[in-house]
């Protein structure tokens, strides 16, 4: 270190000599690599394409699905119940008609995930499964 210079100009001055990477595209850069290395250890939402992932699910009936992953447990409900109703305005609307799509939505280590399955018809509610969906959705537990 420079005689008079304190540790915080130092990495600075590294930082503006671009000798250290920093900024928005330098932390998407190291998330990538960790998540890649680890798995998803943060939670990141992007942009969500539901009409993607219903045509994907579309060509692969019973099969769950990753939609999206949600830090907020209203969030997530809200992606869900938007999937079930296939709502007009919504995202849910490229799920449609009603019922044709199955949504969940599971705990993870750090947050919420929504999943969907293509069911093909409207599907009928178990009411126990229900219960338990709106109880964690609302921060209870549903055991």
């Amino acid at each position: 270190m420079a005689a008079g210079m304190t540790e915080t100009e130092r990495v600075l001055g590294r930082i503006e000599r671009g000798e250290i990477p920093a900024g928005r595209d330098a932390a998407r850069q190291i998330a990538d690599r960790a998540e890649a290395a680890y798995g998803a250890a943060w939670f990141t939402h992007r942009r969500t394409n539901h009409a993607a992932i219903a045509a994907t699910a579309r060509t692969r009936p019973g099969v769950w699905m990753v939609v999206a992953k949600y830090g907020s447990p209203g969030s997530a409900h809200t992606t869900a119940a938007g999937i079930r109703a296939a709502g007009p305005g919504t995202s849910g609307r490229h799920y449609a008609p009603a019922g044709a799509f199955e949504a969940k939505i599971r705990l993870t280590p750090y947050g919420r995930a929504v999943v969907v399955r293509y069911v093909g018809k409207p599907a009928a509610i178990d009411a126990d499964e229900a219960w338990a969906e709106a109880l964690t959705a609302l921060g209870g537990d549903a055991a």
